[in-house]
């Protein structure tokens, strides 16, 4: 399935899941677990957990060659990045 597109102002964002975006990417679990350190059963729990941790949501975006940005919505248009999380 395509990502969705929102729109938000003049920035675009795409939601979809773990799995979604590892798939986009063009890589597989067992690709993902040996960077990330960890074992492909692992990634494909993680990839249908509806919880996570930002240290592991960190390892697995690293793992994609990404980073994580975690920002808080206060109201309709104040939006602040969290770097201490």
């Amino acid at each position: 399935m395509p990502p969705k597109l929102v729109r938000k102002s003049d920035e675009a964002t795409f939601e979809m899941t773990l799995s979604g975006l590892r798939k986009a990417l063009g890589q597989t679990q067992v690709e993902v677990a040996k960077k990330a350190r960890m074992a492909q059963t692992e990634v494909s729990a993680f990839e249908r957990r509806t919880s996570h941790n930002t240290t592991a949501i960190r390892r697995y975006i690293k793992a994609l060659g990404g980073t994580v940005e975690v920002v808080a919505v206060l109201g309709k248009n104040q939006r602040v990045n969290l770097k201490d999380i």
